[in-house]
């Protein structure tokens, strides 16, 4: 029996926590990267057969997504667009804004911006 990973074949590893014992697949240390479409292919001398897929997805916190603009400059009194864009499983429903200083955090209340 071998098994994969969106079509990539994944190979037993204890250490990594890739466990393969006789028909079953055991993932440990599961993270974000675990997602996906798992099959399993089994061969004897009649031939091969692959399973259906079955479709893992990891449920992880929210994490600013790759490349997000991190400085922004503004004028005193003066509106600023500040994106902010996340990636998680299940999506973020709630997102709160605060102003950073050199010295101090503000939290800046729910009507002065728009999610």
């Amino acid at each position: 029996v071998h098994w994969f990973l969106e079509s990539e074949e994944l190979h037993h590893n204890v250490s990594i926590g890739i466990i393969q014992s006789n028909q079953s697949l055991v993932l440990q240390h599961v993270m974000r990267s675990s997602s996906g479409r798992y099959t399993c292919m089994a061969s004897n001398s009649m031939g091969t057969a692959t399973s259906e897929s079955e479709h893992l997805m990891v449920k992880y916190a929210p994490v600013c997504s790759k490349g997000q603009r991190t400085l922004y400059g503004g004028g005193k009194h003066q509106p600023v667009n500040v994106t902010c864009q996340v990636d998680a499983h299940p999506p973020a429903a709630v997102f709160n804004w605060a102003f950073n200083t050199s010295t101090e955090m503000y939290d800046i209340a729910e009507s002065k911006y728009k999610s």
